[in-house]
């Protein structure tokens, strides 16, 4: 079986199914070194719901159409986000 990256590979960084499967190894990084230092700030059930949640978003990310106009409209959140909270855009 021969292996190839899809027709839009190199805007990876843009598709939404990233997005929440990063969002959910920093959950599971955060988790990790809360209990390496035994410290816990929610209940491991919350936590579990959490990665589901994150999980689902990201399957349905996969599979909704993104197009490249997509981009701007995320990137004018980010700006309006960085206003919120401080940062110059």
């Amino acid at each position: 079986m021969k292996l190839e990256l899809a027709d839009d590979a190199q805007r990876w960084w843009k598709l939404y199914s990233i997005h929440a499967a990063l969002v959910a190894v920093l959950l599971g990084v955060v988790e990790t070194v809360l209990a390496l230092m035994h410290l816990s700030w929610v209940p491991l059930w919350v936590h579990g719901g959490l990665t589901m949640v994150i999980g689902i978003c990201g399957a349905v990310g996969r599979v909704i159409k993104q197009d490249p106009g997509d981009a701007e409209r995320i990137g004018v959140l980010q700006s309006i986000v960085g206003k919120l909270l401080g940062r110059a855009p």
